[in-house]
């Protein structure tokens, strides 16, 4: 739904065809643009997100814009990008960049885990730091919408900073903190991140 100070930017593709949208897309990814509706899914992707999640994907997608494009195998089935391409349907966008890749179903399935899993592990004094440099350039609210970040998580984050400092050392129960404190937990198998 686009509101009243949103951008909307015009686009044309090669064949003429000519579309709006809220997402940017970067003029490298063009001539990857085709109708969302040329993607499948296989409906087994294991990577579910809650609303609260797809809304902070969305923010995030108007924000940044398609910084990814989706990637499938050359029939256009999903190797990685189906939450992005269920949240963009689930605003009205038709269009996005897709990277058509020449991947039997193995790799494919292979594609969508390492995807979806490898994507390193958080310092959580250093997500703190850097939550307190967003917060210095005035990128609150954007930092809490677009990674599901509650009022009381980033008080607790910034309180630790403040006990570092006070200490001039790195709290040794950073760790612990992480495992008591996480910021989402899936509701189905209880992975939390």
């Amino acid at each position: 739904m686009k509101k009243k100070d949103e951008k909307i930017y015009d686009y044309t593709l090669p064949d003429g065809t000519k579309f709006k949208s809220i997402i940017f897309f970067p003029p490298q990814y063009l001539s990857l643009i085709e109708p969302l509706s040329n993607i499948t899914s296989d409906e087994e992707n294991p990577n579910i997100m809650i609303e609260e999640q797809k809304d902070s994907l969305w923010h995030s997608l108007k924000e940044f814009g398609w910084a990814y494009p989706i990637l499938t195998n050359e029939k256009g089935l999903l190797a990685d990008g189906e939450q992005r391409h269920t949240v963009a349907k689930d605003h009205k966008e038709k269009y996005a960049p897709i990277l058509r890749i020449k991947l039997s179903e193995l790799k494919r399935r292979l594609m969508r885990q390492v995807m979806n899993k490898l994507k390193g592990e958080h310092n959580i004094y250093k997500d703190a730091l850097e939550f307190k440099k967003i917060i210095a350039l005035d990128g609150e609210d954007n930092l809490k919408r677009m990674i599901n970040l509650s009022d009381a998580h980033l008080a607790k984050y910034l309180r630790e900073i403040k006990r570092a400092e006070d200490e001039m050392t790195i709290p040794e129960d950073f760790e612990e903190i992480k495992e008591q404190d996480t910021l989402n937990e899936c509701p189905k198998c209880g992975y939390s991140w």
